[in-house]
């Protein structure tokens, strides 16, 4: 393949595995032959992308709809997923996580035992995350979405307004992975056949003439890089025209204010639309919560605990909850109930928050530069609420907006350290006191 490793380090792709009949008529073969060769296919390109360093790739391999076929041809189809999709990969010898898409209790049970047992023992893989839809539709997934978040709000977990986007995409079977960044439909059919409709609203939607059992890896590449003779045409740049030459998809322009790029070849044309943005600074929500702390036995019985706690709340300078001191930085920060908001330099890091807002910091001597794990900060954090103590950072923090008291138990907390989580954007990040790692839910 004639491109830089890197041109699909990154990328997140959909794939609508399509035509398998199609290709079995045109060979006089039964349907069955069809859905064999590209479960085949997909082996292949499911090895690919993980070469290409893709950080997730969801396959559409059996839909909702799908149990209107002929019983003979469904039941074919349940038998290669165990053969080919759940058994014949490799995952045992990959760094591969797997995750499955859909509603798994209709299926047999020794499938759905499998399929667990894929998912837990891949769980702790860190490389691309290997996504496979059956018994999937993107409408049901969004109703499923939505009932869990109805069940919350029904139990007082959280209130109807408190609902966003993200807590919705939260509710995913694709929560905590990239969206798409192309939505790859072989078959030459334009439609997205109910795959992935929440997850696709910024995919690009590449439909392709070649049917799923004859896609190969150069199709794959041809779907996501510009090809060899293209020319870019864009606005709002320095450079006008810039050729392809199906390297790469990486133009390195100098964006200084919104741009469309224009890629044609032939009579093929595909618009790219680039915001250009202020790449300086950064508006986020940050703050500190003691909320858990002061809820503990330690801060209630021990006098030591106490005064080094309420020594440190009133050093803060940004306090997210009810309880604490205000913000005192009014020229930067809106004084909000539950959190201000601030402009931070772009690349900020979670930790580097705390360096910007707390006063000092205790990592042996001094907390390094690269650190990803504050031990304590002025001698409260590791181990000062017993054994499963420290601090924590979540980049869901909310609280009840009636009592302002912090719903800790519910913040997701990233599994990376802070000095690798980068703030975008909007971001909303708070440093927490925690008492019992064990109660709080891992990205």
């Amino acid at each position: 393949m004639a491109h830089p490793k890197e041109f699909a380090e990154g990328l997140s792709i959909g794939i609508i595995m399509d035509g398998n009949g199609r290709w079995a008529k045109n060979r006089g073969l039964p349907r069955t032959a069809g859905h064999k060769r590209g479960a085949e296919v997909f082996s292949d390109i499911a090895d690919y992308c993980d070469e290409l360093g893709v950080s997730s790739v969801y396959f559409y391999a059996f839909s909702t709809e799908n149990w209107k076929r002929p019983l003979e041809e469904v039941n074919a189809i349940m038998r290669l997923f165990g053969e080919y999709l759940l058994k014949g990969f490799d995952y045992k010898n990959r760094n591969i996580r797997i995750k499955f898409m859909g509603d798994r209790t209709v299926l047999d049970e020794k499938l759905q035992q499998l399929m667990n047992k894929l998912e837990a023992d891949s769980s702790v893989k860190t490389g691309m995350t290997l996504n496979i839809a059956i018994n999937y539709g993107g409408r049901p997934e969004i109703v499923r979405a939505a009932q869990q978040l109805a069940a919350k709000a029904a139990a007082g977990e959280i209130k109807p307004e408190e609902i966003t986007e993200q807590l919705l995409s939260d509710a995913m079977y694709t929560a905590g992975q990239k969206d798409p960044d192309f939505i790859l439909r072989p078959s030459g059919e334009k439609r997205l056949s109910n795959f992935m409709l929440w997850q696709a609203a910024y995919s690009e939607l590449v439909e392709m003439d070649v049917l799923w059992p004859d896609f190969t890896r150069s199709d794959l590449d041809a779907a996501i890089t510009i090809p060899t003779g293209a020319t870019v045409t864009n606005t709002g740049c320095s450079k006008n025209t810039v050729v392809g030459n199906g390297a790469s998809q990486n133009l390195k322009l100098d964006l200084t204010s919104n741009t469309i790029l224009t890629v044609t070849y032939g009579d093929y044309s595909r618009n790219y639309y680039i915001v250009a943005t202020d790449a300086n600074t950064i508006s986020v929500k940050v703050g500190i919560d003691f909320t858990e702390a002061l809820d503990s036995e330690a801060y209630k019985t021990k006098t030591d605990v106490k005064n080094r706690v309420d020594k440190l709340i009133g050093q803060c300078k940004i306090f997210f909850g009810n309880k604490g001191v205000e913000t005192t930085d009014t020229e930067k920060l809106a004084e909000l109930p539950t959190h201000g908001e601030i402009t931070v330099p772009a690349g900020t890091t979670a930790m580097g928050i705390m360096r910007m807002f707390a006063v000092k910091y205790e990592y042996g001597s001094e907390v390094p530069e690269n650190c990803t794990y504050m031990a304590k900060l002025n001698g409260v954090g590791e181990f000062t609420f017993g054994n499963y103590s420290g601090w924590m950072y979540s980049d869901n923090p909310t609280w009840d907006t009636e009592t302002g008291e912090a719903l800790y138990t519910t913040w997701r907390t990233p599994a990376v350290g802070g000095a690798d989580y980068v703030l975008t954007q909007n971001s909303n990040i708070c440093w927490f006191i925690c008492c019992n790692y064990m109660h709080h839910p891992w990205q």
